[in-house]
Protein backbone atom coordinates (compact mmCIF):
# COMPACT_ATOMS: atom_id res chain seq x y z
CA UNK A 1 0.00 0.00 0.00
CA UNK A 2 1.63 3.47 -1.28
CA UNK A 3 1.97 5.88 1.13
CA UNK A 4 2.24 9.91 0.80
CA UNK A 5 2.98 12.85 3.01
CA UNK A 6 0.67 15.40 3.83
CA UNK A 7 1.16 18.68 5.30
CA UNK A 8 -0.67 20.04 7.98
CA UNK A 9 -1.92 23.88 8.13
CA UNK A 10 -2.17 26.33 10.87
CA UNK A 11 -6.03 25.70 10.65
CA UNK A 12 -4.96 21.70 11.06
CA UNK A 13 -6.09 21.14 8.03
CA UNK A 14 -4.05 18.66 5.01
CA UNK A 15 -4.50 18.38 1.73
CA UNK A 16 -5.04 14.76 0.55
CA UNK A 17 -4.36 13.87 -3.10
CA UNK A 18 -5.01 10.09 -4.01
CA UNK A 19 -2.18 8.88 -6.15
CA UNK A 20 -4.39 6.39 -8.15
CA UNK A 21 -6.82 9.20 -9.45
CA UNK A 22 -5.47 12.49 -8.18
CA UNK A 23 -8.26 13.18 -6.75
CA UNK A 24 -7.79 15.93 -4.33
CA UNK A 25 -9.62 17.05 -0.89
CA UNK A 26 -8.91 19.24 2.20
CA UNK A 27 -9.53 17.72 5.32
CA UNK A 28 -9.13 18.51 9.16
CA UNK A 29 -6.72 16.44 10.84
CA UNK A 30 -6.72 17.75 14.31
CA UNK A 31 -7.71 14.50 15.99
CA UNK A 32 -4.76 12.93 14.22
CA UNK A 33 -2.22 15.78 14.42
CA UNK A 34 0.52 14.41 16.83
CA UNK A 35 -0.19 10.55 15.65
CA UNK A 36 3.50 9.66 14.58
CA UNK A 37 2.23 6.32 12.20
CA UNK A 38 0.51 7.24 8.62
CA UNK A 39 -3.30 6.76 8.80
CA UNK A 40 -4.86 4.52 6.30
CA UNK A 41 -7.11 6.45 4.21
CA UNK A 42 -9.87 5.02 1.47
CA UNK A 43 -10.49 7.21 -1.72
CA UNK A 44 -14.05 7.66 -3.54
CA UNK A 45 -12.30 5.78 -6.31
CA UNK A 46 -12.02 2.87 -3.60
CA UNK A 47 -8.26 2.59 -3.94
CA UNK A 48 -6.30 2.62 -0.36
CA UNK A 49 -3.42 4.66 0.79
CA UNK A 50 -1.60 5.86 3.64
CA UNK A 51 -1.03 9.98 4.74
CA UNK A 52 1.36 10.50 6.78
CA UNK A 53 0.76 13.71 8.27
CA UNK A 54 3.01 16.07 8.94
CA UNK A 55 3.34 18.92 11.46
CA UNK A 56 6.32 21.09 10.50
CA UNK A 57 5.92 24.79 10.21
CA UNK A 58 8.34 24.84 7.05
CA UNK A 59 9.08 21.88 4.21
CA UNK A 60 12.17 20.78 4.92
CA UNK A 61 15.00 20.04 2.22
CA UNK A 62 16.90 16.67 1.34
CA UNK A 63 20.69 16.80 1.73
CA UNK A 64 23.49 14.79 2.37
CA UNK A 65 25.95 16.81 4.73
CA UNK A 66 28.07 15.23 6.85
CA UNK A 67 28.83 17.04 10.34
CA UNK A 68 29.28 16.33 14.12
CA UNK A 69 26.78 16.62 17.28
CA UNK A 70 26.96 16.35 20.86
CA UNK A 71 24.40 16.12 23.91
CA UNK A 72 24.33 18.93 26.23
CA UNK A 73 25.66 19.57 28.91
CA UNK A 74 27.59 16.68 29.68
CA UNK A 75 29.04 14.88 26.60
CA UNK A 76 32.38 16.22 25.24
CA UNK A 77 32.41 13.55 22.71
CA UNK A 78 31.48 15.03 19.38
CA UNK A 79 29.75 12.26 17.44
CA UNK A 80 29.57 11.88 13.51
CA UNK A 81 26.39 12.63 11.22
CA UNK A 82 24.71 12.43 7.75
CA UNK A 83 22.59 15.60 7.66
CA UNK A 84 19.42 13.53 5.24
CA UNK A 85 17.01 16.91 5.72
CA UNK A 86 17.29 20.61 6.75
CA UNK A 87 15.41 23.65 6.98
CA UNK A 88 15.34 26.94 8.58
CA UNK A 89 13.66 25.31 11.62
CA UNK A 90 15.16 22.12 12.60
CA UNK A 91 17.44 19.22 11.15
CA UNK A 92 16.80 15.56 10.57
CA UNK A 93 19.95 13.33 10.74
CA UNK A 94 21.60 9.90 11.01
CA UNK A 95 24.37 9.02 13.41
CA UNK A 96 27.46 6.81 12.49
CA UNK A 97 27.43 5.55 16.25
CA UNK A 98 25.49 4.57 18.84
CA UNK A 99 23.88 6.67 21.15
CA UNK A 100 21.43 7.65 24.38
CA UNK A 101 19.55 10.69 22.96
CA UNK A 102 16.22 10.44 23.46
CA UNK A 103 13.20 13.50 22.91
CA UNK A 104 13.63 16.20 25.27
CA UNK A 105 17.59 16.07 24.60
CA UNK A 106 19.11 19.03 23.86
CA UNK A 107 22.00 18.81 21.50
CA UNK A 108 25.10 20.89 19.52
CA UNK A 109 25.19 20.29 15.88
CA UNK A 110 28.17 21.15 13.87
CA UNK A 111 28.05 21.46 9.82
CA UNK A 112 31.44 22.74 8.56
CA UNK A 113 31.19 23.51 4.40
CA UNK A 114 33.74 23.28 1.97
CA UNK A 115 32.32 26.11 0.20
CA UNK A 116 34.27 29.53 0.96
CA UNK A 117 31.13 31.52 0.38
CA UNK A 118 29.69 30.04 3.72
CA UNK A 119 30.26 29.85 7.32
CA UNK A 120 30.17 26.73 9.36
CA UNK A 121 26.82 25.95 11.46
CA UNK A 122 27.35 26.03 15.06
CA UNK A 123 23.60 25.28 16.67
CA UNK A 124 21.85 24.32 19.73
CA UNK A 125 18.93 21.99 19.03
CA UNK A 126 16.09 20.27 21.09
CA UNK A 127 15.76 16.60 19.97
CA UNK A 128 12.05 16.35 18.67
CA UNK A 129 12.20 12.11 17.14
CA UNK A 130 14.48 9.51 17.81
CA UNK A 131 13.93 6.29 15.81
CA UNK A 132 17.06 3.98 16.04
CA UNK A 133 19.99 5.96 14.71
CA UNK A 134 17.81 8.63 13.06
CA UNK A 135 16.95 12.01 14.88
CA UNK A 136 14.72 14.86 14.34
CA UNK A 137 15.64 18.10 15.86
CA UNK A 138 14.47 21.58 15.92
CA UNK A 139 16.79 24.52 16.54
CA UNK A 140 16.73 26.44 19.44
CA UNK A 141 17.12 29.55 16.97
CA UNK A 142 16.59 29.72 13.24
CA UNK A 143 18.86 29.70 10.99
CA UNK A 144 18.68 32.45 9.37
CA UNK A 145 19.20 33.41 5.54
CA UNK A 146 23.02 34.52 5.37
CA UNK A 147 23.92 32.10 7.75
CA UNK A 148 25.57 28.91 6.79
CA UNK A 149 23.22 27.21 4.40
CA UNK A 150 23.44 27.55 0.92
CA UNK A 151 19.99 29.45 -0.34
CA UNK A 152 18.75 26.93 -1.83
CA UNK A 153 18.25 24.65 1.19
CA UNK A 154 16.43 27.38 2.76
CA UNK A 155 13.60 27.80 0.29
Amino acid sequence: METIKAFVNDDDEARLLCPRCGARRTVNVKKFKNREEPLKVKCTCQSAFRVFLDSRRTERKETYLQGYYRKLPEDQEWGKILVRNVSRLGIGFVTLTTHSVKSGDQIRITLTWDDMNHADIDKDATVKFVSDKYLGCEFREPLQFDEALPLHLLA
